[in-house]
């Protein structure tokens, strides 16, 4: 039987692991998609961050 190229099914997601982050000055360094929401808080404000290559599931508040 021959090797056939992978597809990408609902059953099995991309055959691929994601890419570390850049360093800049030593720190890693992600790129944000978009900002999908903002908060005041005592400390300041808060932003919710969709990370550019990341799932929903990564989205933080910084």
């Amino acid at each position: 039987m021959l090797l056939t190229p992978y597809k990408e099914t609902p059953q099995y997601g991309p055959n691929f692991f994601d890419l570390p982050p850049d360093l800049v000055d030593g720190f890693e360094e992600y790129e944000v998609e978009k900002i999908i929401k903002h908060k005041g808080t005592p400390q300041g404000m808060k932003y919710l961050i969709r990370w550019k290559g990341y799932s929903p599931s990564d989205n933080t508040w910084e």
